[in-house]
């Protein structure tokens, strides 16, 4: 008995193969390019610098989000005394406070949050 469901399941996998491979030559000879369009000039320049520009904007906007969300906390180690870049990071990688990317901070992530926040009208 499972001699022939063996065999009806191989059956089975010949056929599919078989309409797949009728399937992709009927859509080759309707001239529909097959494979994978990335690489390929599909979309065209102005299609991709509108999306290149627009991912561009919503990265930034959640930057700035998260950058407001952790101006408290900056103001408050700055009013406690920690003056310096360095020790932003030090002190915010101790409360456990991880960058955007679930990284430990620099001295470069501080000041670029800083900078995000002046360049978008906030207080830092």
């Amino acid at each position: 008995m499972l001699h022939i469901y063996a065999a009806v399941a191989q059956k089975e996998r010949e056929m599919i193969s078989q309409r797949t491979k009728d399937a992709l030559a009927s859509a080759r000879a309707r001239g529909v390019k097959l494979g994978n369009p990335k690489g390929r000039d599909t979309f065209g320049d102005e299609v991709r610098q509108r999306a290149h520009k627009h991912s561009t904007e919503v990265r930034r906007s959640k930057a700035v989000e998260r950058a407001k969300s952790l101006a408290p906390t900056i103001r408050r180690l700055r009013a406690s005394g920690v003056a310096s870049a360095n020790g932003l990071a030090a002190a915010l990688n101790q409360q456990g406070i991880l960058t955007v990317h679930g990284k430990q901070w620099t001295a470069r992530s501080v000041l670029n949050l800083e900078q995000l926040l002046r360049d978008d009208g906030g207080k830092v």
